[in-house]
């Protein structure tokens, strides 16, 4: 499945262009004007396709369609939620989802338990000033692992045109020990089944690389969007036994469209 990442990319690099090397770093971004939409509260839902790890530490991959919500213009506990020009502090939604893990359809890891799948949920706070973008996400997890989970980084945003916003930076994840215990753990009776060796993970930061993120405006509500997201194992979730029988490097691409609604104009406002 790796052979697909390649042409998502390059599709996802054609429709939205060279966007990095066209913007010169003393621009902050600009967001796309947007009649209708601009004002109170908005909704964003879209979809579209996305290759992934199999699981985390997995070296095969798997193409699935995913589905997005946001929203827009709206604040919670005094912090906003917005577009890409908003400057300050703001908090969104921040959620995930990890298709089931299965052991006997992979030979490496066969006879590790299986794990169903994963839900987490959270929110991320992150403040804008200028360009530049810090940010951290804490999801809670449940379903086949439990615990904490997220990321933390720094982004920087340009907008090479007044349709084009692009979303660069670097980031690291980390984790709790139950679910670090899930995903990367060998027990006793897998250690037996699959040959691997016995090992009990700590939580911490499981992971550093980099994000981007490519936004194309193609009407007033409708977007294209890329995403593309490298991330080098590290630590416990580097060292156990299920990633060196998998892979240290894990790529995520997608690329879909999404729709905005003015909430107001729905509920009659």
């Amino acid at each position: 499945m790796r052979k697909l990442l390649l042409p998502l990319v390059l599709l996802g690099s054609t429709a939205l262009s060279s966007a990095v090397m066209a913007q010169s770093i003393t621009t902050p971004a600009q967001p796309v004007d947007q009649p209708g939409t601009s004002s109170g509260v908005v909704l964003e839902v879209g979809g579209g396709g996305e290759v992934h790890p199999d699981y985390p530490g997995a070296k095969d991959y798997s193409v699935d369609p995913f589905g997005t919500v946001a929203l827009h213009n709206f604040t919670l506990f005094g912090l906003g939620g917005g577009s890409a020009s908003d400057q300050g502090f703001s908090v969104a939604p921040s959620f995930d989802i990890i298709d089931k893990r299965k052991s006997h359809k992979y030979d490496d890891i066969d006879g590790v338990h299986d794990v169903d799948a994963t839900y987490e949920l959270g929110a991320r706070l992150a403040y804008r000033f200028g360009m530049f973008e810090p940010f951290a996400d804490l999801r809670y997890a449940f379903g086949g692992a439990h615990g904490l989970v997220g990321e933390a980084g720094v982004n920087a945003i340009f907008a090479p045109t007044h349709r084009l916003n692009v979303t660069i930076g670097p980031q690291l994840a980390f984790a709790t020990n139950d679910y670090m215990d899930e995903y990367y753990g060998v027990r006793g009776d897998d250690s037996r089944r699959s040959g691997l060796r016995r090992f009990n993970p700590d939580g911490g930061i499981t992971g550093v690389g980099a994000n981007l993120e490519a936004r194309y405006a193609l009407t007033e509500k409708w977007s294209l969007i890329g995403k593309v997201n490298y991330t080098r194992l590290v630590g416990d979730a580097y060292r156990s036994p299920i990633t060196k029988a998998g892979s240290a490097d894990q790529v995520t691409a997608s690329l879909g469209v999404t729709y905005k609604f003015n909430l107001g104009h729905i509920l009659g406002n």
